[in-house]
């Protein structure tokens, strides 16, 4: 996984300024791109840990309708 570039399935822009980063314990864990950001209402964010026991995002999911 490229730390620079997009999670989102299907997405490879690169991160920019305006994305959402994530970190674990000072390192980059991922991020999304403002793009993919821009068309959803919501996002959820599922982490899982690596082998080098940091924590990534391994489902994230658009959602329409925030509480």
């Amino acid at each position: 996984m490229d730390p620079n570039q997009c999670v989102m399935e299907d997405c490879d822009k690169p991160l920019g300024p305006d994305a959402l980063m994530f970190e674990h314990n000072g390192k980059p864990a991922g991020g999304i791109c403002k793009i993919c950001l821009d068309d959803a209402a919501g996002v959820r964010v599922m982490f899982e840990k690596n082998k080098e026991g940091t924590y990534i995002p391994s489902e994230i999911a658009h959602i329409d309708k925030v509480l």
